[in-house]
């Protein structure tokens, strides 16, 4: 990248500008930006692979009580919903209005859906203790084998080598020939 005190008025304008408003000094920013968090990237990436370990862990070891924590978080969210769409429409709207009766056709609705809800759940309840079987014989088999963390790692490598080397040939093409303005 040239220096851009050496650049003559003209140069810089052009560095500026190289799209509309968007010019290397920008791009240089961003670079700069980039090379300055590498600290936090590394932290970034510590912290996410810390996760998968603990996540897997829970897993093995707390599945069957998260799976339950989980369905039953979805039935608590469908009945606050629909509680919430009620009080909503009793808070903001006259008593007969008809806002006010589709919010409460639709809380109606929501707390049907929650009791559908819980009829399947009720009704697939082996099934739900064999898929916890499932999950925990496959949170064994990935502690056993780390390197399928690893596969997601190098995919990102991957695709941030080639998108460095795209803005790089970008930037080169960019830099070929005579800019003149017309």
């Amino acid at each position: 990248m040239p220096v851009y005190s050496s650049l003559s008025s003209d140069d810089r304008v052009y560095y500026d500008n190289v799209i509309g408003t968007i010019g290397l000094d920008d791009v240089m920013s961003y670079v700069r930006d980039i090379e300055r968090a590498k600290y936090l990237y590394l932290v970034a990436i510590g912290t996410c692979l810390t996760i998968i370990f603990l996540y897997n862990w829970m897993l093995r070891c707390f599945a069957e009580i998260l799976t339950w924590i989980a369905l039953c978080s979805v039935a608590a969210g469908l009945f606050a919903l629909g509680w919430m769409i009620r009080d909503y429409g009793a808070v903001n709207y006259v008593e007969g209005d008809s806002t006010q009766k589709w919010l409460n056709i639709a809380a109606y609705t929501i707390w049907a859906l929650l009791g559908i809800y819980c009829l399947v759940i009720c009704c697939l309840y082996y099934s739900i203790k064999i898929s916890v079987r499932v999950l925990r014989t496959a949170a064994k088999i990935i502690t056993r084998n780390m390197r399928m963390v690893i596969v997601p790692v190098i995919g990102i490598i991957i695709t941030v080598v080639w998108f460095a080397y795209s803005v790089w040939f970008l930037l080169w093409l960019m830099s070929c020939g005579d800019t003149e303005v017309q």
